[in-house]
């Protein structure tokens, strides 16, 4: 019976991820930590759209498992899915999203570390990630350059 249940709320998981317009939140709260090895297979799949609305769900979700999952997302292959983890780091505690954002601060694509900083900025952990910040500050574009400047004042 357990299967049935788990074959369900992976159907309806998908059905949510395949909509134009989510309601993050509410699938989180729908979904809870139930959903969370689904969401992680997702991620590491070869769909970037499924993938990249997954990781974003995986950070409305708190609990341990979601924490594990959305740092798996921090080192998916495409780039809007590390966004997503960047982004969802935001809604973690401080220690799992000082992990997620320390490791994404080096990432090559730029849009990811710009995302990247607004999450530390709104996490206001700029001074605990001094160190990552003073280390890719010069391979930077001048804009997040001087953000993360500011960031470690």
């Amino acid at each position: 019976m357990a299967k049935a249940t788990n074959t369900n709320i992976n159907e309806d998981i998908l059905a949510f991820l395949r909509q134009d317009e989510l309601d993050y939140p509410g699938a989180a709260q729908k979904f809870g930590a139930a959903a969370v090895p689904f969401l992680q297979e997702i991620t590491e799949g070869s769909d970037e759209n499924l993938a990249t609305k997954a990781a974003y769900l995986l950070g409305y979700i708190n609990g341990e498992s979601a924490k594990g999952a959305l740092v798996a997302a921090a080192g998916n292959k495409f780039s809007t899915v590390r966004i997503a983890a960047a982004y969802g780091a935001a809604s973690q505690d401080a220690d799992t999203a000082k992990s997620i954002l320390g490791s994404l601060l080096s990432d090559y694509d730029h849009g990811v570390v710009k995302v990247t900083m607004r999450s530390i900025v709104e996490k206001k952990l700029g001074k605990s990630l001094a160190k990552e910040l003073k280390a890719v500050q010069k391979s930077l574009p001048a804009e997040l350059k001087a953000q993360a400047q500011r960031m470690i004042k």
